[in-house]
């Protein structure tokens, strides 16, 4: 059967871009579906995909949907400069099945947008002596993992001045996939109170492009510490060190080590105390800082819910022995 003794169907195409809204370089996915009044088969149909060039990017047979419905979708790469684009479909008749598909075609268009970028940072102290110098770290992650070995970053204050500035050296947090960290050096502001800076990574066009970020912190500053707080923290039946328990004499706070000891430089004063963490019962008492004091909180195990618990002593309490 000639082209012209071919027999006709109309025979309605869509095309469908995913997403929308494509990073740069990232995958793509071209959806193309066709429709056929007439119920004719189209299992086989070779689908087409133009760039908006005309060339073409791939081509996959229709495969059968439920109802009425054929589909066929190629996988491509998003372009890497920054715009909107365009794709088109077309389908075209199997070798040798006499059918022609009058005005199948499609097209659809999308936009191609930088990388974002996601920042942390931590290590911050909870309390800083005024004018004192301290360290963090700033952490700053590509949405599709892309390395950003030299990207600026910068730390400003409530004023927008610069108090830090510094380049990722293109190290990876240990234990994360592409976290790229830097440590970075500061110096606390001269008033005392709670302050407002602000972490900014200006993004970048090399290669892939990279949306600007930013992150805000908080740095509280404090009158220069008059003593130092001693704290040791043991299981109550054993005697073991306990690692990771949480400290706080607002707005100080710190976490035991592996031997159970924490140590805090606090200005001279009545604090609450509380410590808790690893399924043991909370211990909370006044503490007098006015002078330096070693102190030994014994934590008793919290004890686990039940829909039964069997008669049994009082459940003790996290006590504390004053050493100094």
């Amino acid at each position: 059967m000639t082209s012209q003794e071919a027999v006709l169907f109309n025979v309605s195409l869509s095309l469908s871009i995913s997403p929308q809204e494509a990073d740069a370089g990232a995958a793509l996915t071209l959806a193309a579906v066709a429709k056929c009044p007439e119920h004719y088969d189209l299992s086989g149909d070779p689908v087409l995909f133009f760039d908006a060039a005309g060339h073409e990017v791939g081509r996959a047979p229709l495969v059968a949907f439920e109802g009425n419905d054929f589909g066929a979708e190629i996988t491509i790469t998003a372009p890497i400069e920054l715009g909107e684009y365009g794709y088109s479909t077309v389908l075209m008749p199997a070798d040798g099945d006499g059918v022609a598909h009058a005005g199948a075609s499609a097209g659809a268009r999308y936009r191609v947008k930088a990388h974002d970028v996601h920042i942390n940072a931590w290590d911050i102290p909870s309390a800083i002596a005024a004018g004192e110098v301290f360290r963090f770290h700033i952490g700053i992650k590509c949405s599709g993992g892309c390395k950003l070995d030299g990207g600026a970053f910068t730390v400003r204050d409530e004023g927008g001045t610069i108090v830090a500035s510094g380049r990722l050296p293109g190290a990876i947090w240990p234990g994360s996939s592409a976290l790229q960290y830097a440590e970075v050096q500061a110096v606390a502001p001269l008033d005392i109170g709670s302050h407002h800076w602000t972490v900014e990574f200006a993004g970048s066009s090399e290669a892939i492009a990279h949306s600007p970020g930013s992150l805000s912190i908080h740095v509280r500053t404090v009158a220069a510490p008059d003593h130092e707080i001693t704290i040791e923290v043991v299981d109550r039946d054993s005697g073991a060190p306990l690692e990771g328990v949480n400290l706080i004499m607002h707005p100080y706070r710190t976490t035991t080590d592996r031997n159970g000891m924490a140590r805090m430089k606090v200005v001279a004063d009545h604090y609450l105390l509380h410590a808790s963490g690893l399924r043991r019962v909370p211990y909370r008492d006044h503490l007098d800082a006015t002078r330096p004091v070693e102190l030994r909180i014994l934590m008793a195990v919290e004890q686990q819910e039940s829909p039964w618990t069997p008669p049994d002593k009082p459940q003790e309490r996290s006590i504390a022995q004053v050493l100094r």
